[in-house]
């Protein structure tokens, strides 16, 4: 059980620089969001398919999404294998997200 914990732990200390990175990527509007859509694409791809600017509910699913990982993957640990299978699907689903990400347009982001 705690490793569910362990594993948000590190899922929060992976928050400030991955958003501080987000952040600076943006440009204050007029950056390119790179490291934005590579770090957190939910966030960045749903604004695309709604129509919508990123809003409060978007800023709260990324600063969740690191732990929520996190602990997916403590829960899993009780095995190298469980753990390892987890890491693998939601790397997978990450780099799967990213690829939308990037693939699709907006005009709200370059």
């Amino acid at each position: 059980m705690w490793y569910v914990f362990i594993g948000m732990g590190v899922g929060i200390m992976l928050i400030p620089p991955t958003m501080l990175l987000a952040v600076l990527s943006t440009g204050f509007g007029h950056g390119n969001y790179l490291w934005a859509k590579v770090f957190f694409p939910y966030s960045m791809v749903l604004p695309v398919w709604r129509g919508v600017e990123i809003g409060l509910p978007l800023i709260l699913l990324a600063f969740v999404q690191f732990p929520v990982y996190g602990g997916l993957i403590g829960a899993c640990s009780s095995s190298v294998r469980g753990a390892a299978a987890v890491a693998t699907i939601i790397g997978i689903v990450h780099v799967v997200a990213v690829a939308v990400c990037f693939a699709s347009k907006s005009n709200y982001f370059s």
